[in-house]
């Protein structure tokens, strides 16, 4: 009978901001990383349990604390006991009164137009139907980017735009009608995540483009208020961001309740390795369909992960190893840890 004999973490940071992968209008320079934690047992080989929260950085260590903090909860416990009752074990977390839990490749703000025309030329060869660009710093900037995108994509590709927060509700309007002219697929994250009322608003001026959001939200209550407001027609959970499995199925519910299709949210190190499930199990257990849903994919960091995603035909093909492939290789641990 195992049990679990420690909870160790790690402050994993990728260089990204040394090739600006990651860039868009909120956060120019991001450094990819993960707040990492195994959970280890005294059974011999295994198992262990690995998982992770992802950042972009400075702060990194702030949520390795918070995942030490938790160490109290798992230490010396029952292995088969926990197992036995995840649903118990979450409710025992998230409800504790003292601990509240609560392809983008091709489009990053920080590349030059020659590597955003290579890969939006790599992205229609490889297969995929739909890209994503940044926008928000500068209309002018976005209206060149978007032309040449739309140039190398032809009129078959959809084209997605992501302002990452950076426009206020009137402007926002303003800015999705001046892209227009270039189909866009959907506008994501317009303003402020957490701003309910303002996603209406800017979803009633900007219709019939489609508000896509929900990679900050950190409940299923703020999902519940922004399909009760019409806030968004998109909705794109994360992984990482809310309180485990539980809680990201609630929302699959929730978004097939009011007929709205996911498309996780993905990208940074270990998130479409992880979120491939949850969009599969949308498909086969909630929604029953893939028409206008996708997931996100962007192509780096995937060299460290135990278990990487396989995309060919620009589709995820079903993992076949177990786990929620959210292990990182040892040797990469080791090597990019902070401090």
């Amino acid at each position: 009978m195992a049990r679990i004999v420690a909870l160790d973490t790690s402050d994993v940071r990728f260089p990204t901001s040394l090739s600006l992968d990651g860039s868009d209008a909120m956060n120019p320079d991001p450094d990819y990383s993960a707040a990492y934690v195994r959970i280890c047992t005294d059974a011999a080989g295994g198992p262990d349990g690995h998982g992770f929260v992802f950042t972009i950085g400075r702060g990194n260590e702030v949520q390795v604390a918070a995942i030490r903090a938790l160490a109290p909860y798992l230490e010396d416990r029952d292995l088969d006991e926990v197992l036995d009752d995840l649903g118990g074990f979450w409710r025992e977390l998230v409800h504790d009164s003292q601990l509240r839990a609560h392809t983008t490749t091709p489009g990053r703000l920080g590349y030059d137009d020659a590597k955003l025309a290579r890969l939006c030329r790599e992205a229609v060869t490889d297969g995929f139907t739909q890209i994503k660009l940044k926008v928000g710093a500068n209309l002018t900037e976005d209206i060149r980017r978007l032309g040449i995108a739309r140039d190398v994509c032809g009129p078959g590709i959809r084209i997605a735009v992501d302002a990452n927060q950076r426009c206020e509700v009137a402007e926002a309007a303003e800015w999705v009608t001046a892209l227009q002219p270039f189909d866009v697929a959907w506008v994501e994250e317009p303003t402020n995540p957490d701003d309910v009322l303002g996603h209406a608003a800017i979803a009633r001026g900007v219709a019939p483009i489609p508000v896509a959001t929900g990679e900050h939200m950190a409940n299923r209550v703020m999902f519940k208020q922004f399909l009760q407001a019409g806030a968004l027609q998109i909705l794109q959970l994360d992984a990482t961001r809310v309180a485990g499995v539980n809680e990201n199925i609630a929302i699959l519910l929730l978004a097939a309740r009011y007929g709205v299709p996911v498309c996780p949210h993905a990208g940074g190190v270990g998130l479409c390795e992880t979120v491939q499930h949850l969009a599969m199990f949308d498909y086969l257990a909630v929604s029953g369909s893939a028409e206008g849903r996708m997931i996100e994919f962007v192509d780096h960091l995937h060299e460290h992960v135990v278990t990487p995603v396989e995309v060919t035909g620009g589709r995820y093909r079903a993992p076949k190893a177990p786990g929620a492939g959210a292990q990182l290789l040892d040797a990469s641990i080791v090597e990019y840890t902070h401090g």
